[in-house]
């Protein structure tokens, strides 16, 4: 993960308040940093299309059948330029 993303992450998470909210990291395979230590009171769900480290949930799609209050794509966007 760059610097960069995670100033960006831990302004968002500051500027809104972010505590007890569910939220969804997709794209949150652990290669070299992840965002859920800015979330300690959250309900953190990491989903990518691999099993491997941060990831609770292997999916190609969002579909959980439960209320979300935040999802984060900050580290797969770069896939669709």
């Amino acid at each position: 993960m760059h610097d960069n993303s995670m100033k960006i992450m831990k302004e968002f998470v500051k500027e809104y308040n972010i505590q007890k909210e569910t939220v969804v990291d997709v794209g949150a395979y652990d290669i070299n940093g992840t965002y859920k230590s800015l979330f300690p009171k959250a309900k953190y769900i990491g989903v990518d299309t691999s099993l491997g480290p941060n990831v609770d949930i292997v999916s190609a799609y969002i579909n959980y059948g439960f209320l979300l209050d935040i999802v984060l794509f900050n580290k797969f966007l770069h896939y669709f330029h």
